[in-house]
């Protein structure tokens, strides 16, 4: 969704950065993974990449004394999952900027094998799932 300023005119995405959490000097037999939904102003989805990158990069490198399981441990910036340009037709027909209420920012695409599987998904319980990435359009995979 374009930004309307008058001057350069700006979109929003939504990039899915993925961090890990890795101890210090031991062996580790999982891996905690957070999916993190970030918001990103950009003239291009390159551009929203390369700031989301910097971005991870950064965040991961604060030492904030992590520890996993009483063990010392470290963020890892383990890569961009994907990029999304926030778009919301109601926008341009009302002349909203973003983001507002009722934009949609980011959206995901799975399959599960059963309706109570999907029952269970929809409470937040834990499920097995197939996650699909629908293909990306700023040519990184």
């Amino acid at each position: 969704m374009t930004i309307k300023t008058g001057l350069n005119k700006m979109s929003w995405y939504t990039v899915s950065i993925i961090i890990s959490c890795r101890l210090k000097g031991y062996d580790q037999g999982v891996f905690p993974v957070y999916e993190n939904f970030t918001l990103f102003e950009a003239d291009s989805s390159k551009q929203a990449y390369e700031k989301a990158k910097k971005y991870a990069e950064e965040y991961v490198a604060i030492d904030d004394n992590l520890r996993l399981n009483g063990k010392p441990a470290y963020w890892k910036f383990e890569g961009i999952r994907k990029i999304i340009e926030i778009r919301d037709h109601l926008s341009d027909e009302l002349d909203v900027d973003l983001p507002h209420n009722g934009v949609e920012v980011s959206y995901s695409y799975m399959e599960v094998n059963s309706e109570q599987e999907l029952m269970k998904l929809a409470n937040g319980d834990a499920v097995v799932i197939k996650y699909i990435d629908a293909a990306d359009d700023w040519g990184e995979k």
